[in-house]
């Protein structure tokens, strides 16, 4: 789904992809049943990136840790190298064991950063304060059960 999903939406950014993916389309390629390995073969390496765009391509994957298979949903993007489209994709997840060894295998074939929250707790406290501060609704301050730090 995760595939599916980004494909339509970077379809709806670019036209020269959602004209791709009609040709896909028309070709009687099975998207609705295919696995995710043949789905990243369809919709990214053999339409998106090989595609002429020179504008970055921004995508924010979240929840990577739910999909079925993590560990393979990340290494899928060991790809990532194969194209000049200029993608910059954050991912955003709990970490796991599965999802840590595939960013560590990845890291040997594209450039990857990474953000660790464990440091910045008191940042990530003090926007989230703000936030609900803004928020002056006590219905939502008792639904999400929000207690100012002492």
């Amino acid at each position: 789904m995760m595939l599916r999903s980004l494909a339509s939406q970077l379809a709806y950014m670019i036209l020269s992809y959602a004209e791709k993916l009609r040709q896909l389309e028309s070709a009687a390629t099975d998207l609705k049943t295919a696995d995710a390995r043949n789905l990243w073969q369809w919709l990214f390496r053999q339409t998106l990136f090989r595609l002429s765009v020179d504008e970055p391509i921004y995508c924010v994957i979240d929840g990577i840790d739910e999909a079925e298979s993590p560990g393979s949903a990340v290494k899928l993007l060991s790809d990532l190298h194969l194209t000049t489209v200029p993608l910059r994709i954050l991912i955003v997840s709990r970490k796991t064991h599965e999802i840590s060894t595939a960013f560590q295998k990845l890291a040997k074939q594209v450039h990857m950063e990474s953000i660790c929250t464990h440091g910045n707790l008191h940042d990530l406290r003090a926007h989230i304060e703000h936030e609900m501060d803004i928020s002056s609704e006590e219905e939502y301050r008792e639904q999400v059960n929000y207690q100012p730090a002492a």
